[in-house]
């Protein structure tokens, strides 16, 4: 049996293929970048783009090289484009088809998570169909189940768009009276400063998502623009706006204080964290390795544990 778990985030898609029969767990990611393809020279070689709904789309690095990518932030565009996203990631890791699918949403979103349960449970391309039963999760689920599990905790999940803070009991289960969403408190915040700037100097449009995916592979052309003290300058204020934001929320105070040390700050957002020096009323795990990665491991952990008889 094989499951696809599915991190479909604002700024990256992060998956993890799980075999359950042969216990093995293959990870990746891209972008979550789409732009429809235009066409140029045709050297018979190249690899042509996904063509869905109508149209040929181009999905992942591809469509950051070519730019002019969709607003991936936007209320639908997971719902939407959710189809498109798998099909790039199946044809990635040569999949025709697997049995499940488990998808990671957002707190923000999780009042939609029927529609995309129900936009991501076939996916038809002009050559290819994949069918599959579809399950949502919680966003930082995984996260809990890797490093805090069994005991209770809260999750800060930092994403590209979202932050999310998920507060577990003992026995796994969401306390919704402690967990929540925000939209547009993620990374985002400080990356569409950098964008602007960097087309102000390079004289051509870039867009936040196209920003972190050269943040990420640490491209030079943000060194050579000499911009880099403006993006710290921007990280910082970012961070303070988010501390700030968290500590107003009553229900945030109070659960940190119920679970004492048991927080744990992942996502794609962690590579830019730091810990606030004051004002934070407990201790802080950290994860900085492959922290965008910590949801997918998790659940690909958990379901592998609960395979075994």
């Amino acid at each position: 049996m094989k499951v696809l778990v599915f991190d479909p985030g604002y700024g990256d898609v992060k998956y993890a293929l799980v075999d359950i029969d042969k216990g093995e767990v293959q990870t990746g990611k891209f972008p979550t970048l789409i732009t429809e393809a235009r066409k140029g020279i045709d050297f018979e070689d190249e690899e042509s783009g996904l063509f869905w709904a109508g149209k040929e789309y181009l999905v992942g690095k591809e469509a950051a090289f070519l730019g002019r990518t969709l607003d991936p932030t936007t209320d639908n565009f997971l719902e939407t484009f959710i189809p498109l996203l798998l099909a790039k990631t199946l044809l990635d890791i040569g999949q025709e088809r697997v049995d499940k699918v488990i998808i990671a949403v957002s707190l923000y979103d999780w009042p939609r998570r029927k529609l995309i349960e129900n936009s991501a449970k076939q996916v038809v391309l002009k050559d290819h169909k994949f069918e599959h039963e579809v399950l949502t999760v919680p966003q930082g689920y995984g996260i809990w189940f890797d490093k805090l599990a069994p005991n209770d905790g809260i999750v800060i999940d930092i994403g590209f768009r979202t932050v999310d803070v998920l507060s577990l009991d003992e026995e796994g289960k969401p306390e919704g009276k402690f967990s929540f969403g925000i939209a547009d408190l993620g990374v985002k915040y400080f990356v569409d400063d950098v964008a602007n700037l960097l087309s102000e100097e390079a004289k051509d449009k870039f867009t936040a998502g196209e920003i972190m995916y050269f943040l990420q592979k640490k491209r030079s052309i943000l060194r050579r623009l000499g911009i880099e003290k403006e993006i710290e300058a921007r990280i910082d204020g970012w961070l303070t706006l988010l501390w700030n934001t968290l500590l107003t929320r009553k229900n945030f105070r109070r659960a940190v204080f119920l679970k004492e040390d048991r927080v744990v700050v992942a996502g794609g957002g962690a590579l830019f964290f730091r810990e606030p020096e004051d004002g934070f009323p407990c201790r802080m795990t950290i994860v900085k390795e492959s922290p965008e990665f910590a949801n997918v491991r998790g659940i690909a952990k958990w379901i592998l544990q609960e395979a075994q008889p």
